[in-house]
């Protein structure tokens, strides 16, 4: 194989395989490839920082689910972010229904303005108001690497969501929001009408 994107598929039970089987091996069996590691069951942060110094400074990507606010208190330590940074990650992050509120909603907002490790996020069930809407909204406008957003069963208006329409008209990376029980009302529904006219990488 050369110059192809090829996904493999892990196993979490087969974690201590994956950390002892060097990146090498894997590129030097697969030439140039770009190859994806993807462990379809959630990894944990521990787990990541044990991978990190087999995949650092390779074309492996290795693609996870994290789960819970332990992880993203986690990933909000400099010393962790410091361990992960040479390596190539796409993580999936779910924080659903833990009631994380707006606060802390705008200190994950302020991470995805730098943060290129996040490909989806789900925020189900949070009691985010117009304020993290907006928050979030703003992340958008520089993010580049997320491409899925739950934002379902949460306390955004119109407010919020016509910041997040907004936003869309130039954000080129969301393939997928979702804004189902809000209350965006008739004007943010009017103002994601109008966004859907010239995004054209919003699918759902």
């Amino acid at each position: 194989y050369t110059h192809a994107n090829i996904t493999i598929v892990a196993r979490v039970n087969k974690i201590e395989k994956w950390k002892t089987l060097r990146a090498s091996v894997i590129l030097n069996k697969f030439n140039e490839c770009n190859i994806h590691l993807d462990f379809r069951d959630p990894l944990n942060v521990s787990d990541l920082e044990q991978l990190a110094p087999v995949y650092a400074d390779t074309k492996v990507t290795i693609v996870t689910s994290l789960e819970g606010i332990e992880s993203l208190r986690a990933l909000e330590s400099s010393e962790i972010l410091n361990k992960l940074h040479k390596v190539k990650l796409n993580i999936r992050l779910s924080l659903a229904h833990n009631l994380i509120g707006t606060k802390r909603v705008k200190a994950l907002a302020a991470a995805l303005k730098e943060n290129k490790i996040f490909t989806n996020l789900n925020l189900r069930g949070n009691n985010i108001s117009d304020r993290g809407a907006k928050a979030l909204a703003e992340a958008l406008v520089v993010n580049k690497t997320l491409t899925s957003l739950d934002l379902c069963n949460n306390k955004i208006g119109r407010e919020g969501t016509t910041a997040l329409a907004e936003t869309l008209k130039v954000n080129k990376t969301l393939t997928s929001l979702n804004l189902a029980h809000n209350k965006i009302g008739d004007t943010g529904a009017t103002a994601l009408a109008e966004t859907l006219k010239v995004n054209k990488t919003l699918t759902s």
